[in-house]
């Protein structure tokens, strides 16, 4: 018999019209370069869980902690994070965050609370060797970061129930694939953008 639980850590609002679709339960990761191949790899970060919707018009990303936010918003560059935290607002700026410390990022991150991707700014998502995910705006063609790796996906109704296990980039690509996201399959061994 499957276990069901609900699905209502949705920090975001929904604007008119927009309905949620999916949640997934995953970790924000980090790239670890390998000491000897010197090939890349995507790894969880520990203590970095997530909660992730998709709606009709967003991708919405919520850490389950607030450093796990944290860590990511430090490892963003600061234009791209402009453009997905458009209510930010710091001494300075987000250009400055580097002078502002941990600290201030800390802050930041319980303020927004989550990360915003709009579909229609989204120029394709990437799945890396099966292991993790990542989107890339058009406007940050070059980006990396948030890297994902999607754990169990839910379809969102009265109940929710996992449609599927742990690990699930593929099953999260082809949510993504229904609301018309291009997907783009990276191998281990694939050149990175």
């Amino acid at each position: 018999m499957a276990t069901f639980e609900r699905v209502h850590f949705l920090r975001a609002s929904l604007y008119p019209g927009e309905v949620h679709l999916h949640s997934f339960q995953g970790f924000f990761c980090q790239w670890d370069r390998e000491r000897f191949s010197g090939k890349e790899a995507l790894i969880p970060i520990e203590g970095a869980a997530l909660l992730g919707h998709v709606t009709t018009i967003r991708l919405i990303i919520e850490p389950r902690r607030a450093d796990s936010l944290s860590i990511v918003l430090r490892a963003i560059d600061p234009n791209f994070l402009e453009r997905v935290v458009p209510d930010a607002a710091l001494p300075g700026g987000l250009s400055d965050r580097h002078k502002l410390g941990e600290e201030t990022m800390d802050h930041l991150a319980n303020q927004i609370g989550y990360l915003s991707f709009d579909l229609a700014e989204m120029d394709h998502l990437v799945v890396f060797s099966g292991s993790a995910c990542w989107p890339v705006m058009k406007y940050n063609m070059q980006g990396r970061y948030p890297a994902f790796l999607p754990h169990a996906v839910y379809r969102i109704n009265q109940y929710t129930g996992p449609i599927a296990g742990p690990p699930a980039p593929d099953e999260f690509a082809g949510v993504m694939r229904d609301q018309g996201v291009r997907i783009v399959m990276y191998t281990a061994e694939a050149s990175l953008p």
